[in-house]
C-alpha cells in the first residue's frame, strides 16, 4: 500500500531486546495531501531500513506501508510499518558533518608556492 504525505514529526527512538539481539524502532508522522489531510504515524524496524529511507521532517515522500494487526489477551493492536521511501519534494537529505569538518570542506583551497628552483620533482621542505 502506499501513501503520499509530509514529514511532520520524527518521534523518539525505542530500543527493545528479542531473541535475535538488541532492536530499535524509529517512528514518524506524516500528514497527507488529500482534500481531508490525516495524520499517520509509521513505524520503522532497524538502523539500516531508517538510514536506507533517509526520512528529514519536512520532506514528502511516497511511503510504502504494510498494515498488520495482532490481538494480545482479547485487544486488537494495529500498526503501520513503512518500507520504503521516496522523496518527491524539492528537499533533499543533507549529510551530516559536525562544525570542524564543515569548516575543513568551506576553506579555499591552498596555492603551492615557487621554490625557485624549477625542478618539480623536489619536495618544498
Amino acid at each position: 500500500m502506499d501513501i503520499n504525505g509530509k514529514v511532520i514529526a520524527i518521534l523518539p527512538t525505542y530500543t527493545f531486546n528479542t531473541k535475535n539481539g538488541q532492536k530499535t524502532k524509529y517512528g514518524f508522522v506524516i500528514e497527507t495531501n488529500d482534500q481531508y489531510p490525516k495524520k499517520v504515524c509509521l513505524n520503522c524496524f532497524g538502523d539500516e531500513r531508517w538510514k536506507a529511507l533517509g526520512i528529514i521532517q519536512g520532506g514528502e515522500y511516497n511511503l510504502s506501508i504494510e498494515v498488520s494487526s495482532r490481538e494480545y489477551n482479547g485487544r486488537w493492536f494495529t500498526e503501520a510499518t513503512c518500507w520504503r521511501a521516496v522523496n518527491v519534494g524539492k528537499q533533499q537529505a543533507q549529510p551530516m558533518v559536525n562544525s570542524t569538518q564543515a569548516q575543513v570542506m568551506q576553506a579555499p583551497p591552498q596555492q603551492q608556492e615557487d621554490n625557485g628552483g624549477g625542478d618539480d620533482s623536489q619536495l618544498p621542505f
